[in-house]
């Protein structure tokens, strides 16, 4: 086949496909109509499809089954889809469908091929080949597809009266003769049963074919009969004749008109005339069936009687014979339904005196043989049917006479059995029901009392019952649906084409106390339901509850053995009792314990039986919406009781009734949806009173089925994870349906869809690089993706296996270790392995995970899959990353790490892995408990207080139920309870221990995580206790504690943290740190034995000494995990908790710990390494799960909120003097960063030293610990001068604390922002300076995050800060320019708008948003924005240029060469506010100098510049120093300074000259050559003014007007004119430089500003400038720090005076 295009007649295109030989567009004619293409195109996709249909039907697959299921309807739809519209255009089409249907059939079959068959039935079965019958076999499909299309077309030949038909009947009535040629095949042969399929097919297509055209088909069958007849008399003959007859059957009469009813019966009469004239015995019966085929349709149609003549006559003709022939045995079988026939259509009088005697006749053969017996009931019930419900009966007297009669001999009373046996059911029902319809009183009383034996139940009469209980449901439900008269039984006839006429089934109707009134059952309805209960409860005990699949006495037993026998009419009448429920309601059995019967029948062992119950259930939630809460309350409670986890060792069958309980739960979920979507919009208004109630019920409701979803989520096989997942979700379909969530309430499948990313981000770090690929492609999944992949973990496990070592070997998982800490985060707990804590001298036993021995042999798979340590695997704290940038760089940072940090952990592994000793076990890492104890943590259950009591009551129960199967202390493990009794080749014991042992593990996990207090909490959540109680028989062997409360729970759990059992040690240690806070004071207290055990440091036994090690390695590893939940956060969240008695006991535990690890330092066992470890992870997380300033949780707000000071909370958490003991003991653990003195070498060397050594596992933890400590309370400043800059100066230059140390220097000045103490950021900023460049990088970035994220007016020098950030803004590392750009945008809104100064040429009408806009408008050119922002804060802020010059200065001779070049640089702009001040030199005209800005624009204010003369020493001797110090390095920097000093001032030039002389007259030999470096500057801008000067200073030629002075300060020396022009009043016009505002008068010469020095006497200038921000932190440092610039300078001139 080929496609092909065609163009349609009106214009479009299409793809067409040949055909074999049919090819109706291969001619397509241009002016076709639509409808003839529509039809060629049917006609061809047909064709194609039967063409599959027959290569299918003739394939190797289907070779041996019947045409008949091969073929028949539903198969393909698309097969069928395409018959119907055939069927559909036949009423237009008809002749063309005929024509080419017969070309297509011709085309496969002629009459040559037809032949073949019958020279081959002669052959023996031997010599008949495959392919000869394969052959047939087409075919027959053939003819079978051919029929099937005349079936569907000839049903519309009544509108084509005139189309002829004779080739149909040639065709169907020649395959009837045709057939003789195979009567004498055996029943061997292979096409045997297809032939006779083909025979009816053809029968079928006649009985089509008479419904239009009957008088040519009555025609042809006559002939062919007489025809027939003619012959002489032989069996072919006879058989060809029983054919003929047999192709009749399905000939129906027409009812209407009555000319063509009449016509029929004509036929019928004359095949009555040949049925009494024939005598062969097989042709009498063929015709006898026919009849009754005929007839009984016919009888069930009639409702009164049939007063037409030619009816009368039929059954005159035929009654009296086919009475006679009742008598005989070998005509009774056929001749019994051909009577009921008779009278059926019989006249009323006829039928009232003849049926007496048949009935009779029937009622004598009950008992007889079993064939006959069938027959003789269902010709019974079908008089029965015309008595009752078509004649009403006769009178009172003569009916209940028959209808005695008739019951006396199907109900005997003496007998326990129904009359005749073996009999279905339905037929006794029936035939109470047609009695009900006029004798109501007489069936309930006489019938179906009797059957149900009401009143005296006392022994069980299934099928009895079966019959009355069923009966009744008959007559009630037709009652209570008024429905009309019961039609008469007819036979269940299925076509051969697969059209069934089945009987209609009617609706059933709940039936309550008042329907029972409105149908007059009342009087019957009480004593019913009485016996009913009586029966429900004597068949529960027979065969319910001891036929379940959870009995161990029905183990390795053949099911149909204990289902058959006098069992089985119970079951069937069990099953028939549920299937009335709830249309019918025991009376005194309550709702719970139905509910639990129904429950309990769904594990049954009768599969029939099981559906049936759940069915049951379904009903009564669709039905009863008061029932629905002790349907799921009852359903669920019962899986968790009874449906065990060891029902899978138990049979074939228990394997999956866990899954299938867990399914039906599901079903009823998705039923109650169903019914709360379609009542949507049928709302009653008057249902609003009850609406809170409706409400609460169903979140009760609810919560159970969220509680078991948990419980499923613990099961170990994937398949019910995901049951769990789909009970989840229709739960919050169901709430959204019900709208009964409140705004406060979320549904449990939200929070762990949402938990899902942060699950990942747990896991990631234990999965291979592939699996890493695949979380990162599917970051966004919920809760059935993470299932979905938890099955790929759990086919890994099978192969993939982890050494695990005992308690004194550092496991292989906690090796591994990074040599980087960049891609750390602090708020990042990841998933730690299972580690063995077993002592050498124990022998293990099968840890979690038992691995076959074949595998235990076999090494470790690649480090890629084994998981990274829980310490290693925390980044620094995302409060540091709060930018979007340095986001995105350290998320590029993290990928880019991922294949070297494999590399370092391979390399770190093996370096650690030589302490592994021989006494290892290998076990899987389990990812699925991991994702479970993620999943519930404390701040997700939270949200769902009443699902996490129900599921903690489950899973306790749970717990409880399987901890005899693998407590350690027990033989349960051992020597096998009769409880799991089993095949020995199901599974093997170890397989059975080892599910067990994983199971429990997840119970365990799941517990911890949602274990309650005590009991006062649940009281307001209204929570029945007592559900969980055993009531099961076979509950009692299960451990079962007093009460479901944590305390129970830890009373069994702590204690087996001594056992023996490597593996339940393990699981112990993981479950008790997943202890949910509210849980915790519980489980200390049951720990406190244990850790007062431990805080014993004596010399003692050995062997007592090292096992109290141990409990101390599990202790410390418990409250490593509890601190990895931040179950101290809850439980100490303000100082009452932090008093608490237990909150004591964690001190004294710190402090025993220190003592015993100090008295340990020196030991190096892998032992005291595991605990050298785990406490210092331990002590990191205690202390980081208290937040400095924001809440990482809203749920905790609330909490938080009630306290002052989360600062103090968190110094309050380890007292100062153990925190200082804590940093000691850490600092020796690290390394190389336990160095105390400052670097012996250059700081460059140490940092590649560093470098080159990486750190070890315990090394990086104890880093970290040091880290945590330092930031848990404020320092003293000896202690951190001493002790802590030097480890702090190798922390920050230690290659593997990148994000680390910036974020504990972050902490450390947020900690210290609000006290007086500035060392810590004054470190900080010295740091910036001189450092390297990671170095410092990592300073600025702590110092801008606390700016930025904490307060932007943290206490600080401002100069100091502005210098800085000035600095890093030309950072040609982009993520320190954007930071501080942003730095300095938050200045500038917190300081620099503070106070608007009034000399500025550019400041006037500017605002902080200005300033900020300017500020991000350089952000995109950084190369230029550090010289522009440094000359426009110049320009802003002139007040600040002093107190900046001296911070420059000062910054310069500590700064590194990248940095000084800058801070010249930075320096330039605000030279040109300067203006020198020298009181012995003549000022100029009114008193001010003469600036040249009107002349150069140099200067940057008008009139007077800033300056005094304190500030012009400063000036002068500052850059002199510069020059004599960095004049060769940075010359032309220096020239650009002197130049600008010298070009804004006309007075400024002179000060300078006159400073020059004075030193030079001190020292000329050494000043000399820099002073006139200085000259040479200036010169080169302003040489015509300096010459000048320097000839006026020639003119003075009198000595005595110019006298030499000593002074205090430098330059000690200056000139004293005798007779001075000028008097300044220095005191007048000075004023304080740190004001918010600059004050000015209107005459210049009062303004001179203050000296800005950090020479000046502190003294005055603090108590003048208390009110200023940026000075109000401690001078000390300050002051101390700046004056090294002066006392430099002061101790080289000191030096020179002297030499001098």
């Amino acid at each position: 086949m080929s496609d092909t295009v065609r163009r349609l007649p009106w214009g479009a295109e299409r793809h067409i496909r040949s055909t074999f030989t049919i090819d109706p567009t291969s001619s397509l004619d241009p002016t076709i109509k639509p409808g003839e293409y529509a039809l060629n195109v049917l006609l061809n996709q047909f064709f194609i499809t039967a063409e599959t249909r027959i290569a299918d039907v003739c394939s190797e697959s289907k070779q041996h089954i019947p045409l008949n299921q091969c073929l028949r309807r539903g198969d393909d739809v698309n097969f069928d889809q395409l018959l119907d519209v055939i069927q559909a255009i036949s009423e237009h089409s008809l002749p063309s469908l005929v024509r080419i249907t017969f070309e297509w059939f011709r085309h496969h079959i002629n009459d040559d091929q037809l032949k073949l068959r019958a020279t081959k039935s002669t052959t023996t079965a031997s010599g008949f080949r495959d392919n000869d019958w394969l052959e047939e076999r087409r075919q027959l499909t053939v003819h079978f597809i051919f029929c099937l299309i005349l079936i569907d077309v000839l049903k519309q030949l009544s509108f084509h009266p005139g189309f002829d038909i004779s080739n149909i009947e040639d065709q169907a009535f020649k395959w009837f003769r045709c057939n003789e040629k195979f009567n004498d095949m055996t029943s061997t042969q292979p096409n045997q049963l297809n032939y006779q399929t083909i025979c009816d097919l053809y029968a079928e297509v006649v009985g089509v074919l008479a419904q239009s055209r009957f008088l040519s088909v009555k025609r042809r069958f006559m002939l062919e009969l007489n025809n027939l007849r003619k012959e002489p008399a032989s069996p072919s003959v006879n058989g060809n004749i029983i054919n003929l007859n047999t192709g009749m059957r399905f000939f129906r009469v027409k009812m209407t008109p009555v000319e063509h009813f009449e016509a029929c019966f004509q036929f019928l009469l004359d095949l009555a005339n040949y049925f009494l004239e024939v005598r062969e015995r097989d042709i009498k019966n063929s015709l006898a069936n026919l009849f009754v085929e005929i007839l009984l349709p016919v009888a069930a149609v009639v409702k009164l009687e049939m007063n037409i003549p030619i009816v009368r006559n039929f059954v005159d003709l035929l009654y009296s014979h086919v009475f006679d022939l009742c008598s005989k045995n070998k005509h009774r079988l056929v001749m019994f339904p051909l009577m009921t026939c008779l009278l059926c259509i019989s006249q009323r009088q006829v039928f009232f005196t003849n049926w007496n005697k048949f009935m009779l006749l029937c009622l004598g053969n009950l008992r007889g043989e079993a064939k006959l017996a069938r027959i003789s009931l269902e010709s019974l019930y079908r008089l029965v049917w015309v008595y009752m419900v078509r004649f009403k009966g006769e009178n009172v007297k003569t009916t209940n006479q028959h209808l005695t009669c008739i019951v006396n001999s199907l109900f005997p009373k003496s007998f326990k059995a129904l009359t005749p046996k073996d009999i279905p059911l339905h037929i006794f029902v029936k035939i109470i029901h047609f009695i009900s319809q006029e004798k109501l009183d007489f069936a309930m009383k006489d019938i179906i009392f009797d059957l149900l034996s009401v009143g005296r139940c006392r022994n069980l009469n299934p099928e009895r019952m079966n019959v009355g209980l069923r009966a009744f449901l008959v007559i009630a439900d037709s009652l209570a649906q008024n429905e009309e008269e019961p039609m008469m039984p007819l036979q269940n006839v299925t076509f051969p084409s697969g059209h069934t006429l089945r009987p209609r089934r009617t609706c059933t109707k709940m039936i309550s106390d008042s329907i029972v009134k409105e149908i007059g059952l009342q009087n019957y309805y009480e004593p019913i339901r009485k016996t009913f209960d009586t029966i429900l409860k004597m068949l529960d005990t027979q065969v319910g509850r001891c036929l379940l699949v959870t009995r161990p006495d029905n183990a390795n037993k053949d099911t149909d053995d204990l289902l058959s026998g006098d069992r089985k009419p119970k079951i069937d009448l069990l099953r028939t009792c549920i299937a009335t429920l709830p249309r019918l309601l025991p009376l005194g059995t309550s709702q719970e314990e139905l509910i639990e019967m129904l429950a309990r029948l769904t594990i049954h062992m009768d599969h029939e039986l099981a559906v049936q119950a759940f069915q049951s259930l379904q009903y009564f939630v669709i039905e009863l919406p008061e029932w629905r809460k002790s349907v799921f309350r009852g359903f669920t409670n019962f899986i968790i009781r009874e449906v065990t986890d060891q029902l899978m060792f138990l049979s074939d069958t228990g394997k999956t009734t866990l899954d299938r309980s867990m399914r039906f739960l599901l079903q009823l979920l998705q039923q109650w949806k169903h019914v709360l979507i379609n009542s949507t919009n049928k709302q009653n208004t008057g249902a609003n009173n009850q609406l809170s109630l409706s409400q609460q019920t169903d979140m009760e409701t609810l919560a159970m089925a969220e509680g078991f979803g948990i419980i499923a989520l613990c099961q170990t096989h994937h398949s019910r994870r995901k049951y769990s997942v789909m009970i989840l979700r229709e739960v919050k379909n169901i709430a959204i349906a019900s709208k009964c969530l409140q705004p406060n309430q979320v549904c449990l499948i939200d929070i762990l869809d949402a938990a899902v990313p942060t699950v990942i981000e747990k896991i990631t770090p234990s999965l291979t690089l592939q699996e890493k690929a695949n979380l990162l492609c599917n970051s966004t999944g919920d809760l059935s993706w993470l299932v979905d992949r938890s099955s790929m973990w759990d086919a890994q496990e099978e192969t993939k296996t982890m050494p695990i070592s005992s308690d004194v070997n550092v496991t292989t998982n906690v090796l591994q270790s990074t040599t980087s800490l960049v891609t750390l985060n602090p708020n990042q707990s990841t998933v730690s392995p299972l580690i063995n804590t077993s002592s050498t001298n124990i022998t293990p036993t099968p840890s979690l995970a038992i691995i076959p021995q074949a595998l235990q042999n076999q090494p470790s798979q690649s480090q890629l899959s084994l998981s990274l340590p829980n310490s290693l695997l925390q980044s620094s704290n995302n409060l540091l990353l709060s930018t979007q940038t340095m986001a995105a760089t350290n998320s590029n940072a993290s990928t880019a790490t991922l294949a070297s940090t494999t590399t370092q952990n391979t390399t770190n592994n093996n370096n650690l892995s030589n302490s592994l000793t021989s006494n290892e076990l290998n076990a899987r890492f389990d990812m699925w408990t991991e994702c479970l104890a993620e999943l519930f943590v404390y701040k997700n259950i939270l949200k769902c207080q009443l699902t996490r009591i129900e599921a903690w009551r489950m899973v306790f129960f749970r717990l409880t139920q399987l901890f005899p199967y693998v407590d350690p202390n027990s033989q349960t493990t051992e020597i096998r309870s009769s409880f799991v009794f089993r095949n020995t080749d199901i599974l093997k014991k170890t397989n059975e221990k080892e599910y067990n042992l994983n199971l429990w593990k997840n119970y365990l996990i799941c517990a911890c995580c949602l274990t309650l207090s005590g009991t006062e909490k649940l009281q307001q959540f209204n929570v029945d206790t007592s559900v969980y109680q055993e009531t099961h028989q076979d509950s009692s062997k299960f451990y079962t504690p007093a009460s479901n409360t944590a305390v129970s729970l830890f009373r069994i759990v702590v204690n087996l943290l001594r056992c023996e059992t490597s593996d339940m040690r393990e699981i112990v240690i993981r479950g008790l740190g997943r202890t949910n806070p509210e849980a915790f004071k519980d489980l200390l207290e049951d720990l406190t034995v244990h850790i007062k055990d431990v805080m014993e440091i004596k010399q003692d036994k050995v062997r007592r000494m090292r096992k109290r090690d141990y409990m101390r390695l599990r202790l410390i590893r418990i409250f490593e995990l509890l601190a990895d939940r931040e179950v101290f956060r809850y439980c100490y969240a303000n100082e009452t908790d932090l008093k608490h008695p237990s909150y004591q006991l964690y001190h004294e535990y710190l402090q025993s710990a220190l003592n015993y690890l100090d008295l340990e330092n020196e030991k190096d066992s892998d032992l005291i390494q595991q605990i050298r470890q785990y406490f210092a992870q331990f002590v990191y997380k205690f202390i980081n799960q208290v937040p400095r300033m924001l809440l990482r949780f809203r749920f905790v707000e609330s909490i938080y909120l009630s306290y002052k000071n989360l600062d103090q909370i968190r110094e309050s958490l380890i007292p100062p003097q153990i925190r200082y003991s804590l940093f000691e003991l850490f600092r020796k653990w690290s390394g190389n960063l336990n160095i105390m003195p400052v670097f012996a070498s250059p700081s460059h060397i140490r940092e590649q030293q560093i470098k080159a050594e990486p750190c070890s596992e315990l090394e990086l933890i104890a880093i970290r610990a040091c880290a945590a400590t330092l930031c848990c309370g404020t320092i003293k400043d000896e202690w951190f001068q001493k002790t802590v800059v030097p480890w702090l100066d190798q922390f920050m230059a230690a290659h593997e604390t990148c994000q680390l140390s910036v974020t504990t220097l972050y902490q450390l000045l947020e900690l210290h922002g609000k006290t007086t103490n500035t060392m810590v950021v004054e470190w900080v900023i010295d740091r910036c300076y001189t450092k390297s460049v990671r170095f410092s990088d990592r300073c600025f970035t702590a110092l801008a995050k606390v700016f930025i994220e904490v307060a932007s007016d943290y206490p600080c020098d401002l100069p100091s800060v502005l210098i800085l950030t000035l600095t890093n803004v030309g950072s040609p590392r982009m993520h320190v320019h954007e930071l501080a750009l942003r730095l300095m945008v938050v200045l500038c809104k917190g300081h620099l708008s503070e106070s608007q100064p009034t000399t500025s040429q550019q400041s006037n009408g500017i605002s902080s948003s200005d300033d900020v806009a300017y500020i991000i408008s350089l952000a995109s050119n950084y190369s230029k924005s550090q010289m522009m922002l440094s000359e426009y804060l110049a320009r802003r802020r002139p007040d600040l240029t002093m107190a900046m010059f001296s911070e420059i200065t000062t910054r310069i001779l500590t700064a590194n060469s990248s940095s000084r070049g800058t801070l010249f640089m930075i320096l330039l702009p605000w030279i040109h506010s300067i203006e020198l001040v020298d009181a012995s030199l003549p000022r100029c005209v009114n008193g001010h100098d003469v600036t040249l800005n009107e002349e150069q624009g140099n200067a940057f204010l008008q009139g007077t510049g800033w300056g005094s003369v304190q500030s012009t020493e400063l000036v002068l001797n500052n850059l002199f120093y510069l020059t004599a110090t960095f004049s060769s390095e940075h010359a032309t920097e220096l020239e650009l300074l002197w130049n600008a000093l010298t070009g804004t001032w006309l007075h400024n030039l002179k000060v300078i000259l006159r400073y020059m002389l004075i030193m030079i007259t001190l020292s000329p030999c050494e000043l000399l050559p820099y002073a006139k470096k200085i000259i040479l500057y200036m010169c080169k801008n302003h040489e015509e003014r300096l010459l000048n000067e320097l000839l006026n200073e020639l003119q003075i030629t009198e000595s005595l007007n110019i006298s030499l002075e000593r002074t205090d300060t430098l330059p000690f020396y200056r000139f004293n004119n005798s007779t001075p022009t000028f008097f300044i009043n220095n005191t007048s016009t000075t004023q304080s430089s740190g004001t918010n505002s600059v004050r000015k008068t209107s005459n210049m010469n009062e303004h001179r500003g203050v000296l800005h020095t950090k020479r000046h006497d502190s003294g005055e200038d603090n108590l003048q400038q208390d009110n200023i921000s940026y000075l109000s932190t401690n001078h000390k440092m300050r002051t101390l720090s700046q004056n090294s610039l002066s006392a430099s300078f002061n101790e080289k001139l000191t030096a020179d005076t002297d030499k001098g």
